[in-house]
């Protein structure tokens, strides 16, 4: 994007359209202004923007953007150190008001969320403990320490919210990449809502120090009242979660990566992991069986038939068209290095 060259870094792009076709882009532009939003009304040949939303804040990381169906209203999740924040905009992301959603001491990441049909919104949220990564503190609060996935509900006008504690992870699986920090495989979480407002949360969970994640799934009708976790997937170590809601009722597609297929799932990180999927369309009562989306064996120097050497990156695209087919895009690397060398995937079906 033309306007934001030349201006510092940037990271974290996150993207949604309006029911009018309106191109909603936010991203990180340095840690101060911190995320900044623009906007495309015709299909991105131009865009306005930079929109920025710290107001009086220094520091902001790892935005995840809502918008209502109209685009009129914009929600913008972001970690603020040991704080958590939500901008909040009413008039299509020109000004935006901040709203601290934190009420405890942590490092508050948030990992998806859904606008819900009756206007409230969602955000799956991991606050991690600790702030070190091999015994290192660090700026960004690359931690060791346990996390606790919580879900924020926060009503349409954003005056409203409350922090609905899920569950606990202990310590991250172990990554041996050079570069890579403690809470690169820490415990993550996805929400979305259906067209009847019938929330399913999806998040991935240890219990021991270190040992591989599991992945749950929990359902509810208000966001604040939770069904008792049920498990999903155990094979290999579950990562990356990521859940959308189909045009109809009942209807969830699901997301993740995992390293079933490697020699052994502590290996640091490294070696065969893949892409799946599954979906229900009895809101989570059964499921498909899980589909291998990365059964391309090659294609990439870091591509074998067990799957692909690193997962690389903490965001992971899934959406679904009004027709119902699925659109993913994902991370894929050779695990030289955290920030070298790999490639972004993409695959569309029904």
């Amino acid at each position: 994007m033309s306007l934001a060259r030349g201006r510092g870094w940037q990271f974290d792009p996150q993207i949604q359209v309006a029911a009018d076709g309106t191109v909603y882009v936010v991203f990180l532009q340095t840690f101060d202004p911190g995320s900044v939003l623009f906007r495309s009304t015709d299909h991105g040949a131009t865009w306005s923007g930079p929109f920025t939303m710290n107001g009086a804040l220094s520091y902001n990381d790892k935005p995840i953007l809502l918008i209502s169906p109209s685009g009129q209203d914009v929600y913008v999740a972001f970690n603020v150190k040991l704080a958590s924040y939500v901008a909040v905009s009413h008039d299509a992301g020109r000004t935006f008001a901040q709203v601290q959603t934190s009420n405890e001491s942590l490092w508050w990441y948030s990992y998806g969320g859904t606008y819900a049909p009756d206007g409230n919104v969602y955000f799956a949220q991991a606050g991690e403990a600790g702030a070190k990564t091999n015994g290192k503190r660090t700026n960004q609060g690359h931690t060791d320490g346990i996390q606790k996935i919580f879900v924020l509900k926060m009503n349409h006008e954003g005056t409203a919210w409350e922090n609905v504690y899920i569950d606990t992870s202990m310590v991250s699986t172990p990554c041996a990449v050079p570069g890579c920090y403690g809470d690169y495989f820490a415990a993550q979480a996805a929400i979305a809502a259906d067209a009847d407002g019938k929330l399913i949360l999806a998040y991935t969970r240890n219990d021991v120090n270190g040992t591989a994640h599991k992945m749950y799934l929990r359902t509810s009708s208000d966001g604040v009242a939770w069904s008792s976790a049920a498990l999903f997937n155990d094979q290999g170590d579950s990562n990356f979660p990521a859940i959308v809601a189909g045009p109809t009722a009942g209807d969830f597609r699901l997301a993740w990566q995992d390293n079933r297929h490697a020699v052994c799932w502590d290996c640091g990180g490294l070696g065969s992991w893949n892409t799946w999927y599954a979906r229900t369309t009895n809101g989570g009562g059964t499921w498909t069986a899980s589909v291998r989306l990365s059964s391309l064996g090659s294609g990439a120097p870091y591509k074998t038939p067990q799957g692909y050497a690193f997962p690389d990156g903490d965001y992971f695209g899934l959406a679904v068209d009004s027709s119902g087919t699925n659109h993913l895009i994902w991370g894929e690397a050779d695990g030289s290095s955290l920030y070298c060398c790999g490639g972004a995937w993409y695959t569309r079906g029904a």
